[in-house]
């Protein structure tokens, strides 16, 4: 992962991520079509989806802000820490798969 953070005059911090393949936390391939080009993405914003560039499937991640966390964040570590943790988020939650078929 490799992250670019913005800030005006060092006191509101943004972030935004790109995922590096072999670098970061393997993603497991497409579940729908197989594909293993996939896109981990955010818009300077500590929310992050995984989509699939063939099928176009997509899953975003659960992160939760910390308490008390509302517009940009005033530390750039602080800034740090939340966007990991919502990447891998992303990445957690689309590599989870079903363990068997739902009953119909």
């Amino acid at each position: 992962m490799e992250y670019t953070f913005i800030g005006a005059l060092n006191t509101d911090w943004s972030g935004h991520g790109e995922y590096q393949k072999g670098i970061d936390p393997a993603l497991q391939n497409c579940p729908f079509c197989a594909s293993d080009d996939l896109t981990v993405s955010n818009s300077w914003t500590p929310y992050y989806s995984v989509e699939c560039e063939c099928c176009g499937a997509s899953v975003p991640g659960d992160f939760t802000p910390p308490e008390g966390m509302t517009g940009a964040i005033a530390d750039k570590d602080e800034c740090l820490r939340i966007h990991e943790a919502a990447f891998l988020s992303a990445i957690e939650c689309w590599n989870t798969r079903l363990d068997e078929e739902p009953a119909l």
